[in-house]
């Protein structure tokens, strides 16, 4: 993780280079210096970043995205013996424009099988965090992980997707709970 960090930041370096900032800047837990107990240390990544910096590299710009929506957050609620699923999706809005729709995929990953799709409409200003009522998907019976995936922003994809994504735990009942 700290290597991929590096790179996002230094892509023109090669691993090798990368590999050393965080040699250079561990922090010495043990015996001073290398032991057999903790290695070199704990891993520094902002020492590394700034060790780098020093050594005479330039740090790529972040890319910021028009579109950059965030999942923050996932609730469920299950109706009854529908088996429906009801979620609330808490959004953020990293990108620089407002956030006008959404489309949103589950899945349960553990059997690889999909429960559908479904849209929003609303809006949800740049910087702004939003919880997202999403209308129900079917469900199968049963305890599971059901995992959210914001598929589309504005109707585009969003090229930074990697936190677009939030799993729940859900139990879907076949028949409705009685008192």
């Amino acid at each position: 993780g700290a290597l991929l960090l590096l790179k996002e930041a230094f892509p023109g370096l090669p691993g090798r280079e990368l590999n050393r900032a965080l040699y250079e800047t561990a922090r010495d837990l043990g015996d001073e210096g290398e032991d057999n107990i903790y290695g070199n240390g704990l891993i520094d990544v902002f020492a590394a970043y700034n060790w780098l910096i020093e050594q005479g590299n330039s740090p790529t710009p972040a890319r910021r995205a028009d579109n950059d929506a965030i999942a923050l957050n996932l609730k469920t609620r299950t109706l009854d013996c529908e088996r429906m699923i009801q979620s609330f999706l808490m959004v953020a809005n990293n990108g620089t424009e407002p956030i006008t729709s959404l489309q949103v995929t589950f899945r349960i990953p553990d059997r690889n099988m999909a429960l559908g799709t479904v849209s929003w409409a609303g809006e949800i200003l740049p910087g702004e965090v939003r919880e997202v009522i999403l209308d129900p998907v079917n469900a199968i019976t049963g305890n599971y992980v059901v995992q959210a995936n914001i598929s589309r922003v504005n109707g585009r994809v969003d090229l930074r997707s990697l936190d677009n994504v939030y799993k729940a735990e859900v139990q879907v009942v076949e028949d409705p709970v009685l008192p």
